[in-house]
């Protein structure tokens, strides 16, 4: 598990230190604060933390800069300048990363460790429905696809595990069931949803519903485990509101078993129920800040009423105060 993540000149961020809860994290903060950029980084560095040559050629799939040139990752001004970025475990392992935009094109790794598992990393876009035949294209084309899709593909494609991947994993996977409404199913290389002995392709199924039922895929085949990590980028995106309990249950199980958890997230239901449900499970806020002089600055909360700055519960207290004047006559 990840205990510190510190970045200095690394995209958007100038100098700034993460130190990660074992149980779920979330981020929250305006478009263009690195919230996204900070999961990939993770994620990058867990799959091919052990190779420099590796991670070089896994950062530059997943973020894809222009050129496949690592060095425009590098938080830019005049001049040359230097990225470094040191990353943690709990049981004291630590890489530190070194990559510059000098024409030499520095990209130095200190510390290794052996990658045990593939983290998971769920985009904010769905992957089931158009899964079929997409891995063979990604190997034979380029695509503008950054590698995290083929990834996600690949893992849901896997076959089942013998044994329980997770301990107590049949309450998880029946939540999820109940609420898309059955289970997934495999047919050559299309994915559908099965209840019974009716089969809807994913294609027909709601969008909302393909992204629960991935985390379905992943549970049921073990790709989803105790001492694994999952990122998912905007886990509200195409769910209907009500359906946020739900997914706080899925992520806080999730952690209960020993899988720590990274979200990034714009939706005040989704942070509530949260909230409200966490329990005894280690809950940690990050709000990100974008500031002139010192790029983007994190703080750090452990409960949800503490968060300063909090973009979205501001604009949900402004609009309602907007019906409370339209309910008072306040306008014409």
């Amino acid at each position: 598990m990840f205990k510190s993540l510190t970045l200095e000149n690394f995209t958007a961020f100038k100098a700034t230190t993460f130190e990660w809860s074992p149980g779920v994290n979330v981020m929250i903060g305006a478009n263009g604060t690195g919230k996204t950029h900070i999961m990939k980084l993770m994620y990058a560095l867990q799959m091919q933390g052990h190779d420099a040559a590796e991670l070089k050629k896994k950062l530059a799939a997943v973020f894809r800069p222009s050129g496949d040139k690592v060095s425009r990752l590098v938080n830019r001004k005049k001049g040359s300048n230097t990225a470094h970025v040191k990353l943690t475990t709990q049981d004291g392992q630590a890489l530190a990363l070194t990559f510059d935009t000098t024409k030499h094109h520095t990209f130095d790794l200190q510390g290794a460790w052996k990658v045990e598992r593939s983290p998971v990393f769920i985009p904010v876009k769905e992957v089931l429905s158009f899964a079929p035949g997409f891995i063979s294209l990604y190997d034979k084309y380029e695509l503008a696809f950054e590698e995290i899709y083929y990834d996600i593909i690949k893992q849901a494609y896997l076959p089942a595990r013998k044994g329980m991947p997770l301990k107590d994993e049949k309450p998880l996977l029946e939540l999820i069931r109940k609420t898309v409404g059955g289970k997934v199913s495999l047919e050559g290389d299309e994915f559908h949803l099965s209840a019974g002995s009716k089969k809807l392709e994913m294609s027909l199924v709601a969008e909302g519903h393909r992204k629960l039922a991935l985390i379905w895929q992943l549970i049921h085949n073990g790709s989803l485990f105790a001492n694994n990590t999952l990122f998912w980028d905007e886990p509200e995106a195409n769910l209907n509101p009500s359906l946020m309990p739900e997914v706080a249950k899925v992520l806080l199980m999730l952690a209960e078993r020993g899988v720590q958890v990274f979200v990034a997230t714009h939706d005040y239901a989704f942070l509530r129920e949260l909230d409200y449900a966490r329990g005894e499970t280690p809950t940690r806020y990050f709000s990100l800040e974008l500031t002139q002089e010192d790029g983007v600055i994190e703080h750090s909360f452990n409960h949800y009423r503490d968060i300063r700055p909090n973009k979205i519960a501001d604009e949900f207290q402004r609009l309602y105060d907007l019906e409370i004047r339209h309910s008072l006559g306040g306008f014409s």
